[in-house]
């Protein structure tokens, strides 16, 4: 595992080398000196690291992990153009979620490109993330829009709730 890995596995989670020594029951010195190619993890700190990564992870091709959450989320569009078919404000189904953007179903007509705000509500949170994000693809099947959306502006706090709400629980 080269240093790069390591630095992507902890950066895909959003953690400090603190934060995923704490993980893996090692020192921040020791992530520290995997980080800057000093040393390699162990077998045994390989394995975790991968298995880490695989525990969160939606089998998928991407670098950052993806975990199945189906969760009703409020959706309000940032430009001003609504009408019947296009409304402001409209309601969508998420299919799964990660630390860079989410995928959702919706019954609405979308256009890539558009910047959105959407409100998910968290598992075991008291309050909603409000997640400001920008259409990256779209696919239409039947009646049903898929969307994918990259988060775009999100705050640390934000961010460590849905940490500690998908992907630790």
């Amino acid at each position: 595992m080269t240093p790069e890995d390591v630095r992507r596995i902890r950066s895909v989670f959003g953690w400090s080398q603190e934060r995923l020594a704490r993980e893996l029951g090692v020192s921040f010195s020791t992530v520290n000196r995997w980080e800057r190619g000093k040393t390699t993890p162990s077998p045994l700190a390989e394995r975790h690291l991968r298995t880490l990564l695989a525990r969160y992870c939606v089998k998928n091709k991407r670098n950052s992990p993806r975990v199945e959450l189906s969760r009703l989320i409020r959706v309000l569009r940032r430009n001003e153009v609504s009408d019947n078919h296009n409304p402001r404000v409209f309601e969508g189904c998420t299919i799964n979620v990660s630390i860079g953007g989410l995928m959702f179903h919706t019954f609405t007509s979308i256009t890539k490109g558009e910047t959105l705000d959407i409100d998910l509500d968290l598992p075991g949170a008291d309050t909603l993330v409000r997640l400001v994000s920008r259409v990256e693809w779209i696919r239409k099947r039947n009646e049903v829009t898929e969307v994918g959306v990259r988060f775009i502006d999100i705050s640390r706090e934000d961010r460590e709730r849905m940490m500690k709400n998908i992907f630790l629980n």
